[in-house]
C-alpha cells in the first residue's frame, strides 16, 4: 500500500487449480482434480520505526482450506500435501 495506515504492507490471495492426472502409464484410471486457495501477507518494518529500515516480514500459506485428496501413482497411494504456512524475515542493506 502506498500511503495511509497500511503503508508498507501488502498481501494477496489466489486460487490454484491442479488438474486431473493419470494413475498409471496405461491411462485407465485418474486422480481427481482439485482447486486450492493460497494467500500471503508482508510488512515493511521501516514503516513502524526508522531503525528497522531494510527489514521486512512475510507469511505465505498454501492450501488454506487444508484439502487433502488421495493421489495414486503406479500402485502407490498417498494424501496430497496439506496446508503449509511459512514465515520469513528479510533484511536488505
Amino acid at each position: 500500500m502506498p500511503a495511509g495506515a497500511f503503508e508498507g504492507r501488502g498481501g494477496g490471495v489466489g486460487v490454484r487449480y491442479v488438474g486431473q492426472t493419470y494413475t498409471t502409464n496405461t491411462t485407465t484410471a485418474t486422480n481427481a482434480a482439485d482447486g486450492l486457495l493460497d494467500a500471503g501477507l508482508r510488512s515493511d518494518l521501516a514503516q513502524l520505526r526508522r531503525e528497522f529500515k531494510g527489514v521486512s516480514l512475510a507469511v505465505n500459506a498454501t492450501n488454506l482450506m487444508d484439502s487433502e485428496i488421495s493421489v495414486c501413482n503406479s500402485g502407490s497411494c498417498y494424501l496430497s500435501q496439506g496446508r503449509t504456512v511459512i514465515g520469513s524475515v528479510r533484511y536488505r542493506w
